[in-house]
Protein backbone atom coordinates (compact mmCIF):
# COMPACT_ATOMS: atom_id res chain seq x y z
CA UNK A 1 0.00 0.00 0.00
CA UNK A 2 2.75 2.36 0.77
CA UNK A 3 4.53 1.32 -2.54
CA UNK A 4 1.60 2.42 -3.97
CA UNK A 5 0.89 6.03 -2.23
CA UNK A 6 4.82 6.52 -3.16
CA UNK A 7 4.28 5.93 -6.83
CA UNK A 8 1.39 8.31 -6.82
CA UNK A 9 3.23 10.95 -4.73
CA UNK A 10 6.62 10.71 -7.55
CA UNK A 11 3.63 11.04 -10.31
CA UNK A 12 2.16 13.94 -8.73
CA UNK A 13 5.41 15.38 -8.51
CA UNK A 14 7.08 14.43 -11.77
CA UNK A 15 3.75 15.89 -13.09
CA UNK A 16 3.87 19.57 -11.02
CA UNK A 17 7.82 19.39 -12.75
CA UNK A 18 6.69 19.76 -15.75
CA UNK A 19 4.06 22.02 -15.66
CA UNK A 20 6.29 24.53 -13.92
CA UNK A 21 8.89 23.74 -16.43
CA UNK A 22 6.09 24.66 -19.37
CA UNK A 23 4.96 27.60 -17.39
CA UNK A 24 8.38 28.80 -17.44
CA UNK A 25 9.69 27.90 -21.14
CA UNK A 26 5.97 29.86 -21.78
CA UNK A 27 7.37 32.72 -19.71
CA UNK A 28 10.00 32.88 -21.83
CA UNK A 29 8.18 32.85 -24.68
CA UNK A 30 6.15 35.48 -24.15
CA UNK A 31 9.05 37.69 -22.86
CA UNK A 32 11.13 36.87 -26.30
CA UNK A 33 8.40 37.77 -28.11
CA UNK A 34 7.60 41.39 -26.27
CA UNK A 35 11.13 41.92 -26.55
CA UNK A 36 11.02 41.60 -30.66
CA UNK A 37 8.36 43.12 -30.84
CA UNK A 38 9.70 46.47 -28.68
CA UNK A 39 12.57 46.19 -30.19
CA UNK A 40 10.85 46.32 -33.81
CA UNK A 41 8.72 49.24 -33.26
CA UNK A 42 11.50 51.25 -31.60
CA UNK A 43 13.37 50.36 -34.38
CA UNK A 44 10.61 51.70 -36.68
CA UNK A 45 9.89 55.00 -35.08
CA UNK A 46 13.63 55.89 -34.93
CA UNK A 47 13.86 54.94 -38.67
CA UNK A 48 10.93 57.11 -39.37
CA UNK A 49 12.07 60.25 -36.92
CA UNK A 50 14.72 60.25 -39.40
CA UNK A 51 13.31 60.64 -42.73
CA UNK A 52 10.94 62.88 -41.05
CA UNK A 53 13.46 65.16 -40.04
CA UNK A 54 14.80 65.44 -44.00
CA UNK A 55 11.30 66.69 -44.61
CA UNK A 56 11.41 70.43 -45.84
CA UNK A 57 7.50 70.50 -47.23
CA UNK A 58 4.77 68.87 -46.57
CA UNK A 59 2.19 67.18 -48.73
CA UNK A 60 -0.84 69.65 -49.30
CA UNK A 61 -3.39 67.70 -47.04
CA UNK A 62 -0.86 68.36 -43.99
CA UNK A 63 -1.44 71.80 -43.75
CA UNK A 64 -4.94 71.41 -43.43
CA UNK A 65 -4.47 68.99 -41.01
CA UNK A 66 -1.80 70.96 -39.45
CA UNK A 67 -3.95 74.52 -39.48
CA UNK A 68 -6.87 72.50 -37.87
CA UNK A 69 -4.93 71.26 -35.10
CA UNK A 70 -3.23 74.79 -34.43
CA UNK A 71 -6.89 76.27 -34.11
CA UNK A 72 -8.40 73.45 -32.11
CA UNK A 73 -5.39 74.38 -29.72
CA UNK A 74 -5.42 78.04 -29.29
CA UNK A 75 -8.97 78.83 -29.71
CA UNK A 76 -11.14 75.64 -30.25
CA UNK A 77 -12.02 75.90 -33.26
CA UNK A 78 -11.91 74.02 -36.44
CA UNK A 79 -10.49 76.41 -38.80
CA UNK A 80 -7.38 77.27 -41.69
CA UNK A 81 -7.34 80.64 -43.31
CA UNK A 82 -9.66 81.47 -40.57
CA UNK A 83 -12.14 80.09 -42.21
CA UNK A 84 -14.06 77.06 -40.70
CA UNK A 85 -12.60 73.91 -42.08
CA UNK A 86 -15.15 70.94 -43.01
CA UNK A 87 -13.25 69.10 -45.92
CA UNK A 88 -10.63 67.55 -43.90
CA UNK A 89 -11.80 65.00 -40.75
CA UNK A 90 -11.04 66.65 -37.42
CA UNK A 91 -9.32 63.06 -35.84
CA UNK A 92 -5.80 63.66 -36.80
CA UNK A 93 -5.91 67.31 -35.45
CA UNK A 94 -7.58 66.27 -32.21
CA UNK A 95 -4.76 64.27 -30.82
CA UNK A 96 -2.29 66.43 -32.96
CA UNK A 97 -3.84 69.88 -31.00
CA UNK A 98 -2.26 68.99 -27.08
CA UNK A 99 1.21 68.45 -28.31
CA UNK A 100 0.81 72.02 -30.16
CA UNK A 101 1.47 73.45 -26.49
CA UNK A 102 4.81 71.92 -26.59
CA UNK A 103 6.43 71.71 -29.41
CA UNK A 104 6.24 73.82 -33.23
CA UNK A 105 2.75 72.19 -34.67
CA UNK A 106 4.31 70.29 -37.82
CA UNK A 107 6.93 68.64 -35.52
CA UNK A 108 3.68 67.60 -33.22
CA UNK A 109 2.17 66.36 -36.24
CA UNK A 110 4.59 64.10 -36.92
CA UNK A 111 5.43 63.14 -33.70
CA UNK A 112 1.33 62.12 -33.67
CA UNK A 113 1.94 60.20 -37.04
CA UNK A 114 4.99 58.33 -36.21
CA UNK A 115 4.10 56.99 -32.72
CA UNK A 116 0.52 56.34 -33.69
CA UNK A 117 2.49 53.67 -36.32
CA UNK A 118 4.21 52.80 -34.11
CA UNK A 119 1.10 51.66 -31.89
CA UNK A 120 -0.20 50.38 -34.94
CA UNK A 121 2.54 47.66 -34.73
CA UNK A 122 1.78 46.60 -31.24
CA UNK A 123 -1.82 46.06 -32.40
CA UNK A 124 -0.91 43.96 -34.96
CA UNK A 125 1.26 42.35 -32.94
CA UNK A 126 -1.77 41.68 -30.54
CA UNK A 127 -3.89 40.39 -33.84
CA UNK A 128 -1.88 38.23 -35.30
CA UNK A 129 -1.12 36.18 -32.01
CA UNK A 130 -4.87 35.77 -31.38
CA UNK A 131 -4.84 34.87 -34.52
CA UNK A 132 -2.30 32.07 -34.78
CA UNK A 133 0.02 32.18 -31.68
CA UNK A 134 3.05 34.78 -30.95
CA UNK A 135 5.47 34.10 -33.99
CA UNK A 136 2.31 34.76 -36.43
CA UNK A 137 2.09 38.18 -33.61
CA UNK A 138 6.04 38.86 -34.05
CA UNK A 139 6.17 38.42 -38.09
CA UNK A 140 3.12 40.59 -38.58
CA UNK A 141 4.80 43.22 -36.56
CA UNK A 142 7.93 43.56 -38.34
CA UNK A 143 6.22 43.55 -41.85
CA UNK A 144 3.87 46.13 -41.08
CA UNK A 145 6.38 48.26 -39.12
CA UNK A 146 8.45 48.05 -41.77
CA UNK A 147 6.31 48.31 -45.14
CA UNK A 148 7.52 50.78 -47.67
CA UNK A 149 4.50 52.42 -48.33
CA UNK A 150 4.13 52.96 -43.99
CA UNK A 151 7.73 54.57 -43.87
CA UNK A 152 6.49 57.07 -46.36
CA UNK A 153 3.46 58.16 -45.38
CA UNK A 154 3.62 57.93 -41.50
CA UNK A 155 7.24 60.46 -41.42
CA UNK A 156 4.85 63.17 -42.35
CA UNK A 157 1.78 64.43 -40.46
CA UNK A 158 -0.89 63.09 -42.35
CA UNK A 159 -4.02 61.51 -41.24
CA UNK A 160 -3.43 57.72 -42.24
CA UNK A 161 -1.09 56.23 -39.24
CA UNK A 162 -4.33 57.73 -36.79
CA UNK A 163 -6.90 56.57 -39.24
CA UNK A 164 -5.06 52.82 -38.78
CA UNK A 165 -4.34 52.58 -35.37
CA UNK A 166 -7.89 52.94 -34.44
CA UNK A 167 -9.94 50.71 -37.50
CA UNK A 168 -6.85 47.95 -36.10
CA UNK A 169 -7.84 48.59 -32.56
CA UNK A 170 -11.27 47.58 -33.40
CA UNK A 171 -10.65 44.55 -35.61
CA UNK A 172 -9.06 43.60 -32.26
CA UNK A 173 -12.21 43.82 -30.50
CA UNK A 174 -14.02 42.09 -33.07
CA UNK A 175 -11.13 39.33 -32.59
CA UNK A 176 -11.92 39.00 -29.05
CA UNK A 177 -15.49 39.06 -29.45
CA UNK A 178 -15.62 36.19 -31.10
CA UNK A 179 -13.10 34.49 -28.82
CA UNK A 180 -14.03 35.04 -25.64
CA UNK A 181 -17.58 35.53 -26.31
CA UNK A 182 -18.14 38.90 -25.07
CA UNK A 183 -20.35 40.13 -27.34
CA UNK A 184 -20.06 43.83 -25.35
CA UNK A 185 -16.63 44.30 -26.83
CA UNK A 186 -18.82 44.70 -30.26
CA UNK A 187 -19.65 47.97 -28.71
CA UNK A 188 -16.23 49.04 -27.82
CA UNK A 189 -15.46 48.12 -31.65
CA UNK A 190 -17.89 50.23 -32.84
CA UNK A 191 -16.86 53.53 -30.65
CA UNK A 192 -13.09 53.16 -31.89
CA UNK A 193 -14.79 52.79 -35.57
CA UNK A 194 -16.64 55.69 -35.01
CA UNK A 195 -13.33 58.18 -33.96
CA UNK A 196 -11.53 56.33 -37.43
CA UNK A 197 -14.86 57.45 -39.57
CA UNK A 198 -14.26 60.79 -38.22
CA UNK A 199 -10.48 60.90 -39.49
CA UNK A 200 -11.20 58.96 -42.44
CA UNK A 201 -14.18 57.79 -44.51
CA UNK A 202 -13.12 54.05 -45.42
CA UNK A 203 -13.62 53.93 -41.50
CA UNK A 204 -16.82 52.83 -42.94
CA UNK A 205 -15.47 49.52 -43.72
CA UNK A 206 -16.79 48.49 -40.10
CA UNK A 207 -19.83 48.10 -40.72
CA UNK A 208 -19.13 45.03 -43.20
CA UNK A 209 -17.08 43.78 -39.99
CA UNK A 210 -19.48 44.16 -37.62
CA UNK A 211 -22.30 42.41 -39.89
CA UNK A 212 -20.10 39.31 -40.55
CA UNK A 213 -18.83 38.95 -36.66
CA UNK A 214 -22.34 38.87 -35.41
CA UNK A 215 -23.20 36.60 -37.25
CA UNK A 216 -20.39 34.67 -36.18
CA UNK A 217 -21.46 35.06 -32.52
CA UNK A 218 -24.95 34.35 -33.17
CA UNK A 219 -24.47 31.05 -34.98
CA UNK A 220 -21.96 30.56 -32.12
CA UNK A 221 -24.41 31.33 -29.24
CA UNK A 222 -27.70 29.96 -30.81
CA UNK A 223 -30.43 31.35 -32.63
CA UNK A 224 -32.18 31.53 -29.30
CA UNK A 225 -29.96 33.93 -27.73
CA UNK A 226 -30.21 36.85 -30.21
CA UNK A 227 -30.28 39.22 -28.03
CA UNK A 228 -27.03 38.92 -26.16
CA UNK A 229 -25.55 39.91 -29.46
CA UNK A 230 -27.87 41.81 -31.13
CA UNK A 231 -28.25 44.58 -28.77
CA UNK A 232 -23.88 44.74 -28.27
CA UNK A 233 -24.46 44.89 -32.24
CA UNK A 234 -27.02 48.27 -32.10
CA UNK A 235 -24.97 49.93 -29.40
CA UNK A 236 -21.70 49.40 -31.58
CA UNK A 237 -24.02 51.27 -34.53
CA UNK A 238 -25.21 53.96 -32.42
CA UNK A 239 -21.72 54.22 -30.60
CA UNK A 240 -19.80 54.08 -34.20
CA UNK A 241 -23.05 56.91 -35.70
CA UNK A 242 -22.11 58.98 -32.05
CA UNK A 243 -18.69 60.97 -34.08
CA UNK A 244 -19.77 61.27 -36.51
CA UNK A 245 -23.23 62.69 -36.16
CA UNK A 246 -21.78 65.25 -33.97
CA UNK A 247 -19.12 66.12 -37.06
CA UNK A 248 -22.07 66.50 -39.46
CA UNK A 249 -24.22 68.80 -36.90
CA UNK A 250 -21.11 70.71 -37.07
CA UNK A 251 -20.91 71.22 -40.60
CA UNK A 252 -24.24 71.81 -41.01
CA UNK A 253 -24.82 75.50 -42.14
CA UNK A 254 -21.13 76.41 -42.70
CA UNK A 255 -20.61 78.01 -46.18
CA UNK A 256 -17.05 77.56 -47.01
CA UNK A 257 -15.03 77.25 -50.41
CA UNK A 258 -13.60 74.22 -49.92
CA UNK A 259 -14.86 70.80 -52.11
CA UNK A 260 -16.80 68.67 -50.39
CA UNK A 261 -15.67 64.59 -50.68
CA UNK A 262 -19.21 63.87 -51.98
CA UNK A 263 -19.18 66.49 -54.54
CA UNK A 264 -15.77 65.75 -55.70
CA UNK A 265 -16.44 62.25 -56.21
CA UNK A 266 -19.71 63.48 -58.24
CA UNK A 267 -17.93 65.57 -59.96
CA UNK A 268 -14.96 62.69 -61.39
CA UNK A 269 -17.47 59.80 -60.73
CA UNK A 270 -16.31 56.79 -63.75
CA UNK A 271 -16.89 53.61 -62.77
CA UNK A 272 -17.51 50.96 -65.52
CA UNK A 273 -15.55 47.42 -65.95
CA UNK A 274 -12.18 49.21 -67.60
CA UNK A 275 -11.62 51.52 -64.43
CA UNK A 276 -12.57 49.15 -62.18
CA UNK A 277 -9.99 46.85 -63.70
CA UNK A 278 -6.99 49.24 -63.39
CA UNK A 279 -7.92 49.99 -59.86
CA UNK A 280 -8.47 46.67 -59.08
CA UNK A 281 -5.11 45.93 -60.72
CA UNK A 282 -3.53 48.68 -59.06
CA UNK A 283 -4.45 48.19 -55.79
CA UNK A 284 -3.56 44.31 -55.20
CA UNK A 285 -0.05 44.39 -57.66
CA UNK A 286 1.53 47.53 -58.68
CA UNK A 287 0.11 49.66 -55.84
CA UNK A 288 1.67 47.05 -53.28
CA UNK A 289 5.55 47.92 -52.80
CA UNK A 290 6.45 44.42 -51.73
CA UNK A 291 4.63 42.43 -53.62
CA UNK A 292 6.05 39.24 -52.69
CA UNK A 293 4.74 39.74 -49.17
CA UNK A 294 1.53 40.89 -50.74
CA UNK A 295 1.21 37.58 -53.19
CA UNK A 296 1.71 35.67 -49.81
CA UNK A 297 -0.83 37.06 -47.89
CA UNK A 298 -3.41 36.78 -50.87
CA UNK A 299 -2.58 33.05 -50.66
CA UNK A 300 -3.55 33.37 -46.19
CA UNK A 301 -6.71 35.20 -47.31
CA UNK A 302 -7.56 32.45 -49.88
CA UNK A 303 -6.78 30.11 -47.38
CA UNK A 304 -8.80 31.62 -44.45
CA UNK A 305 -11.81 31.69 -46.39
CA UNK A 306 -11.43 28.38 -47.47
CA UNK A 307 -11.14 27.01 -43.86
CA UNK A 308 -13.47 29.14 -42.47
CA UNK A 309 -10.65 30.43 -40.10
CA UNK A 310 -12.51 33.33 -38.51
CA UNK A 311 -9.53 35.28 -37.79
CA UNK A 312 -8.21 35.36 -41.54
CA UNK A 313 -11.30 35.87 -43.16
CA UNK A 314 -11.64 39.20 -41.07
CA UNK A 315 -8.29 40.39 -42.48
CA UNK A 316 -9.67 39.00 -46.33
CA UNK A 317 -12.90 41.40 -45.21
CA UNK A 318 -10.59 44.15 -43.97
CA UNK A 319 -8.38 44.47 -46.95
CA UNK A 320 -11.29 43.22 -49.53
CA UNK A 321 -13.83 46.22 -48.15
CA UNK A 322 -10.73 48.66 -48.28
CA UNK A 323 -10.00 47.73 -51.82
CA UNK A 324 -13.72 47.93 -52.93
CA UNK A 325 -14.66 50.81 -51.36
CA UNK A 326 -11.49 52.48 -53.80
CA UNK A 327 -12.81 51.04 -56.75
CA UNK A 328 -15.18 54.39 -56.88
CA UNK A 329 -12.93 56.58 -56.28
CA UNK A 330 -11.34 58.38 -58.98
CA UNK A 331 -7.74 57.98 -59.14
CA UNK A 332 -5.31 55.52 -57.24
CA UNK A 333 -2.70 56.11 -54.83
CA UNK A 334 -0.76 53.58 -52.49
CA UNK A 335 -1.70 55.86 -49.55
CA UNK A 336 -4.90 55.07 -49.29
CA UNK A 337 -3.49 51.11 -48.66
CA UNK A 338 -2.20 52.23 -45.32
CA UNK A 339 -5.66 51.24 -43.83
CA UNK A 340 -5.31 48.08 -44.60
CA UNK A 341 -1.53 47.00 -44.42
CA UNK A 342 -1.89 45.32 -41.15
CA UNK A 343 -4.37 43.13 -42.58
CA UNK A 344 -2.15 42.35 -44.94
CA UNK A 345 0.67 41.67 -42.58
CA UNK A 346 -1.18 39.42 -40.13
CA UNK A 347 -2.18 37.42 -43.23
CA UNK A 348 1.16 36.59 -44.80
CA UNK A 349 2.38 35.87 -41.18
CA UNK A 350 -0.52 33.29 -40.42
CA UNK A 351 -0.14 31.49 -43.84
CA UNK A 352 3.69 31.57 -43.38
CA UNK A 353 4.17 30.34 -39.72
CA UNK A 354 1.36 28.13 -39.42
CA UNK A 355 2.56 25.40 -41.23
CA UNK A 356 5.49 25.24 -39.54
CA UNK A 357 3.47 25.14 -36.14
CA UNK A 358 2.28 21.55 -36.73
CA UNK A 359 5.45 19.93 -37.57
CA UNK A 360 7.40 17.83 -35.47
CA UNK A 361 10.27 19.58 -32.84
CA UNK A 362 13.16 19.13 -35.50
CA UNK A 363 12.41 20.13 -38.62
CA UNK A 364 10.20 22.99 -36.34
CA UNK A 365 13.39 24.06 -35.15
CA UNK A 366 15.19 24.08 -38.47
CA UNK A 367 12.84 25.74 -40.29
CA UNK A 368 12.04 28.02 -38.00
CA UNK A 369 15.99 29.49 -38.21
CA UNK A 370 15.57 29.84 -41.79
CA UNK A 371 12.70 31.47 -41.51
CA UNK A 372 14.51 33.80 -39.15
CA UNK A 373 16.86 34.71 -41.44
CA UNK A 374 13.99 35.37 -44.15
CA UNK A 375 12.31 37.97 -42.05
CA UNK A 376 15.24 39.77 -41.71
CA UNK A 377 16.31 39.68 -45.05
CA UNK A 378 12.60 40.91 -46.30
CA UNK A 379 12.80 43.36 -43.70
CA UNK A 380 16.03 45.05 -44.68
CA UNK A 381 14.57 44.60 -48.00
CA UNK A 382 11.61 46.41 -46.81
CA UNK A 383 13.69 49.15 -45.35
CA UNK A 384 15.91 49.63 -48.52
CA UNK A 385 12.66 50.23 -50.72
CA UNK A 386 11.08 52.12 -48.19
CA UNK A 387 14.08 54.68 -47.56
CA UNK A 388 14.25 55.03 -51.33
CA UNK A 389 10.39 55.50 -51.82
CA UNK A 390 10.34 58.37 -49.38
CA UNK A 391 13.58 59.96 -50.45
CA UNK A 392 11.78 60.14 -54.12
CA UNK A 393 8.65 61.78 -51.94
CA UNK A 394 10.71 64.28 -50.49
CA UNK A 395 12.31 65.00 -53.85
CA UNK A 396 8.56 65.37 -55.23
CA UNK A 397 7.68 67.77 -52.65
CA UNK A 398 10.52 70.05 -52.81
CA UNK A 399 10.25 70.36 -56.69
CA UNK A 400 6.36 70.36 -57.12
CA UNK A 401 5.25 72.03 -54.04
CA UNK A 402 7.94 74.75 -53.37
CA UNK A 403 10.41 72.92 -50.71
CA UNK A 404 13.41 72.92 -52.82
CA UNK A 405 11.83 77.07 -52.35
CA UNK A 406 12.47 77.39 -48.55
CA UNK A 407 16.30 74.73 -49.20
CA UNK A 408 17.22 77.78 -51.15
CA UNK A 409 16.29 79.94 -48.52
CA UNK A 410 17.59 78.05 -46.04
CA UNK A 411 21.03 77.79 -47.15
CA UNK A 412 21.25 81.15 -47.67
CA UNK A 413 20.65 82.35 -45.15
CA UNK A 414 21.93 79.76 -42.71
CA UNK A 415 25.46 81.93 -41.60
CA UNK A 416 22.89 84.90 -40.64
CA UNK A 417 21.99 84.18 -37.18
CA UNK A 418 18.48 84.74 -36.42
CA UNK A 419 17.77 84.82 -40.26
CA UNK A 420 17.00 81.03 -40.92
CA UNK A 421 13.39 80.36 -42.34
CA UNK A 422 13.01 76.30 -41.87
CA UNK A 423 10.77 75.61 -39.07
CA UNK A 424 11.99 78.40 -36.95
CA UNK A 425 11.55 81.47 -38.94
CA UNK A 426 8.83 82.98 -41.55
CA UNK A 427 9.08 83.12 -45.36
CA UNK A 428 6.10 84.66 -47.69
CA UNK A 429 6.15 82.09 -50.42
CA UNK A 430 4.05 81.51 -53.30
CA UNK A 431 4.51 78.24 -55.64
CA UNK A 432 2.99 79.26 -59.35
CA UNK A 433 0.29 77.28 -60.07
CA UNK A 434 -1.50 77.09 -56.50
CA UNK A 435 -4.32 78.79 -54.99
CA UNK A 436 -2.67 80.28 -51.86
CA UNK A 437 0.49 82.06 -51.45
CA UNK A 438 1.75 80.64 -48.29
CA UNK A 439 3.99 82.15 -45.06
CA UNK A 440 5.85 79.18 -44.13
CA UNK A 441 5.22 77.70 -41.57
CA UNK A 442 1.31 77.53 -43.03
CA UNK A 443 0.14 76.04 -40.01
CA UNK A 444 -0.25 80.14 -38.13
CA UNK A 445 -3.59 80.64 -39.88
CA UNK A 446 -1.87 83.91 -41.18
CA UNK A 447 -1.25 83.18 -45.17
CA UNK A 448 -4.29 85.68 -46.22
CA UNK A 449 -2.80 89.04 -46.78
CA UNK A 450 -6.04 91.24 -45.59
CA UNK A 451 -4.77 94.50 -47.70
CA UNK A 452 -4.56 95.02 -51.27
CA UNK A 453 -1.95 97.80 -51.32
CA UNK A 454 1.65 96.32 -52.52
CA UNK A 455 3.29 98.52 -49.38
CA UNK A 456 0.47 97.76 -47.00
CA UNK A 457 1.03 94.00 -47.94
CA UNK A 458 4.58 94.03 -47.38
CA UNK A 459 4.19 96.24 -44.48
CA UNK A 460 1.89 93.63 -42.89
CA UNK A 461 4.62 90.63 -43.76
CA UNK A 462 7.12 92.84 -42.00
CA UNK A 463 4.84 92.83 -38.78
CA UNK A 464 4.75 89.18 -38.89
CA UNK A 465 8.03 88.88 -38.53
CA UNK A 466 8.55 87.94 -42.51
CA UNK A 467 12.00 89.00 -43.74
CA UNK A 468 12.17 87.11 -47.27
CA UNK A 469 9.83 86.97 -50.28
CA UNK A 470 10.55 83.74 -52.13
CA UNK A 471 8.83 82.98 -55.33
CA UNK A 472 8.86 79.82 -57.04
CA UNK A 473 8.08 81.08 -60.73
CA UNK A 474 7.55 77.62 -62.76
CA UNK A 475 10.47 78.82 -64.88
CA UNK A 476 8.14 82.47 -65.43
CA UNK A 477 9.62 85.62 -64.99
CA UNK A 478 9.67 86.57 -61.20
CA UNK A 479 8.81 90.15 -61.89
CA UNK A 480 5.73 88.72 -63.85
CA UNK A 481 5.02 86.47 -60.55
CA UNK A 482 5.72 89.50 -57.87
CA UNK A 483 2.62 91.42 -59.85
CA UNK A 484 0.71 88.20 -59.14
CA UNK A 485 0.73 88.22 -55.27
CA UNK A 486 0.56 92.18 -55.86
CA UNK A 487 3.78 93.14 -54.22
CA UNK A 488 5.54 95.17 -57.26
CA UNK A 489 6.09 98.27 -56.46
CA UNK A 490 6.88 97.73 -52.48
CA UNK A 491 10.40 98.53 -52.79
CA UNK A 492 11.64 94.54 -52.44
CA UNK A 493 14.97 93.82 -53.35
CA UNK A 494 15.87 90.67 -55.37
CA UNK A 495 18.61 89.47 -53.45
CA UNK A 496 19.25 85.78 -56.01
CA UNK A 497 17.51 83.63 -58.57
CA UNK A 498 17.86 80.27 -58.69
CA UNK A 499 17.45 77.73 -61.45
CA UNK A 500 16.57 74.00 -60.75
CA UNK A 501 14.97 71.33 -62.49
CA UNK A 502 11.39 71.17 -62.14
CA UNK A 503 8.87 68.23 -61.35
CA UNK A 504 8.92 67.24 -64.95
CA UNK A 505 10.97 66.31 -67.39
CA UNK A 506 12.09 68.99 -69.66
CA UNK A 507 10.86 71.63 -67.01
CA UNK A 508 12.64 73.79 -64.94
CA UNK A 509 11.75 75.96 -61.54
CA UNK A 510 12.83 79.53 -61.48
CA UNK A 511 13.03 80.78 -57.41
CA UNK A 512 13.85 84.06 -56.42
CA UNK A 513 14.45 85.71 -53.01
CA UNK A 514 13.51 89.48 -52.01
CA UNK A 515 14.18 91.06 -49.31
CA UNK A 516 11.61 93.58 -47.63
CA UNK A 517 13.29 96.21 -46.65
CA UNK A 518 13.41 98.10 -43.03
Amino acid sequence: MSGISGAIIRTSATDKGKRLVSENKQRAHGAAAALAVVATVAGGIVLRARLAAEHVIYPYDAYYYLGGAKSLATNLTYSFRNLPQTRYQPGFPILTAPFTWILETARAGTLVAILAWGGVGVVTYLIGRRTGGRAVGVVAAALVTFNPISMKWASVPMAEPVFTLFLALEVLGLVLALQEGKPWLIAIAGLLAGYAMITRFEGAVFLLLLVVAAFWMLSDAGWKRTRQVLIPAAAALVLFALPILLWYLRNRGIETRELAYSDELTNNFDVNFHSAGERLSYYLWSGQKMRPVSLVAYAGMLAGLVRVKREVALMALWFGGMVAGHLLWYYTYERFLMGALPALAVAAAWISVAPIRRMSRTPRFALSIIGCGLLLAVVVFSVRVGVNFTHEHILGLNRDWGGETLVVVARQQRDLPGKSVSNRGAVFAFVAEQDTPYIFPVVADKDEIPHADPVARARYLKDLGVERVVLATRGRDPEVVLKEVRLDGAGLVLESTTTIDGPWEGTHQITAVYRIPA
